[in-house]
């Protein structure tokens, strides 16, 4: 009996861990890391205002399904960016192709 319950308490575990895996995986590379991993961060993340850029009103998705699609909300606030991206190594991408809208390892929230 005692053997059985061992078994059933790790296979529950394991299952545990799997979702929990699964949920994390599916963030995706734009997810944000942990802070003491970061160099740099992208400054409504920091201070915890996701509604700039997130539908706070999406309570299926969290935080929200972005607002606009691709660089159109990066150039809400960065305007100036627009017209550097014509030159830019990733002219034909999205912003978040090369950086994080939240958090990165690298500097300039590059992924």
């Amino acid at each position: 009996m005692n053997r059985a319950r061992t078994l059933l308490a790790a296979a529950l575990a394991l299952s545990s861990a799997l979702a929990l895996s699964a949920s994390a995986a599916g963030a995706g590379r734009l997810a944000p890391i942990p802070d003491v991993e970061s160099s740099s961060r992208h400054a409504p993340y920091e201070m915890g205002q996701c509604d700039i850029c997130h539908d706070a009103s999406d309570k299926a998705h969290t935080p929200g399904r972005p607002l606009k699609p691709g660089n159109e909300l990066c150039f809400d606030c960065h305007e100036e960016f627009r017209s550097l991206v014509k030159g830019h190594p990733a002219s034909k991408g999205a912003c978040v192709d090369c950086h994080s809208p939240h958090n990165a390892r690298k500097k300039k929230l590059l992924l």
